[in-house]
Parts: C-alpha cells; structure tokens; sequence
C-alpha cells in the first residue's frame, strides 16, 4: 500500500449481497481531529450485524437514515497511528464523506466528545481495538479516542 493510501469495502446504497461488495482506494484525507484517532486496521470482526447491513436488512440501511454507498463493519483491531489535535470535522451520516474520511456514520454529543477530547492514555503505536457505526472494513479508521 503506497504512503498515504487508505482501501477500504463500499457496499451499494441500500444494500443487496456480498458480490455487490467493491475495494476502492483513496488518499488519506488530513488529519484527525481533537478527540480523535486515526488506526492502521489489522484485523476486523464479522457478526451477523455486518451480514444484515450488506444485504440491506439492517434498520439503518432500511430507513435511509444512512445515505449512500457505505464501508461495513463495526469491530476492528490495529495499531494508533495518530493522535488528533486541533480541528475536527462534523460528524456525518454521509457514506460519502465516511468514505474518504474512514470515520463512523453517527452523530455524537457533546458529552461523548468531552469524554474523547479527555482520553490522555493513548500513544502512536499502542494496539487498540474497537467498534463503530460502519466503516471498519479499511485500511485504516478515524474514531473519538474513547471507543
């Protein structure tokens, strides 16, 4: 993988089945955020929440309370790879801002991001693991350092 390059799986918008599964690639986007982390992914989970999301059966996905096409999963494993600092974009429930973005498709409030912004324990190169609202199926995510 070149230097700055995240991959990453979209299903279509809506759903449908597993061979409708894409690997697209893209350049990293900035930096994460104050409250943020940004994880090199070395391992994902597959649970039957992330099969019912792919086939579209997911209420979410249903609803279209999540727009566009999206990047599956919720459980990841990996490595930090930065610590954010300063700005940090909006949150979204946007697949096509996750996507370039490697972030999770939920609004959060203030309060969880008070708890994020407060996370002082983590180093670059710690092993982390974690879940999010969709997106765990890349190369590397961007999510609030207490998850």
């Amino acid at each position: 993988m070149a230097d700055g390059e995240r991959k990453y799986w979209v299903m279509q918008e809506g759903g449908g089945d597993f061979a409708g599964l894409r690997l697209e690639t893209t350049q990293e986007v900035g930096s994460c955020g104050a409250g943020e982390i940004r994880v090199l992914v070395k391992a994902v989970g597959l649970n039957f929440a992330d099969i019912f999301t792919v086939l579209g059966l997911y209420s979410p996905i249903q609803s279209g309370e999540i727009k566009g096409e999206v990047c599956p999963g919720l459980e990841f494993a990996g490595v930090v790879e930065e610590i954010g600092v300063g700005h940090r974009d909006a949150d979204t429930v946007d697949g096509a801002s996750q996507k370039h973005r490697g972030c999770q498709l939920v609004i959060l409030s203030d309060a969880v991001w008070s708890m994020a912004e407060g996370q002082t324990s983590l180093a670059v190169g710690d092993r982390v693991m974690g879940c999010m609202r969709f997106g765990a199926y890349s190369t590397s995510v961007v999510v609030p350092a207490h998850q």
